[in-house]
């Protein structure tokens, strides 16, 4: 892995990374551009689905791109680029992990379990918002 010999995470774009994710994770529910209607549960829709969006892109760069970072064709090469994007997806607990990782030159399975509470988190979402509504009000009440 000739990539990972000369590694040093840049620290700044890691932190621009956290900001970023950050903003972009929470900027749906104080954008008023996404506010469909005078609705809570029309919120709520578009709200989760931002949510659901950033999750399925984090799971994507979780399972594809950070594990291509331990072999011999990276899918990303800069540091600056990587440690963006650890942070940004990765947030505060996985992507300072990854990026210790990458210093250590050691995959783990932080990557997995990412992948697998996110998954979760998706359903937990996708309950939340659309079964528990649907039971409470009854389907043809929100239609």
């Amino acid at each position: 892995m000739p990539f990972l010999e000369n590694w040093k995470t840049s620290v700044g774009f890691t932190i621009l990374g956290l900001v970023a994710g950050l903003i972009s994770y929470s900027s749906a529910a104080t954008d008023p551009v996404l506010k469909i209607g005078n609705s809570s549960f029309n919120f709520f829709i578009v709200l989760s689905m931002a949510s659901i969006t950033f999750i399925v892109l984090s799971i994507i760069y979780a399972a594809v791109i950070f594990p291509s970072l331990f072999s011999y064709k990276p899918l990303f090469k800069s540091s600056k680029v990587i440690s963006f994007a650890n942070g940004f997806f990765g947030g505060l607990i996985f992507g300072l992990i990854w990026n210790s990782n990458l210093t250590k030159r050691y995959k783990g399975i932080s990557y997995k379990v990412f992948i697998v509470t996110n998954i979760v988190g998706i359903a937990l979402i996708l309950i939340g918002n659309y079964v528990a509504p649907i039971s409470r009000f009854g389907f043809f009440s929100i239609i």
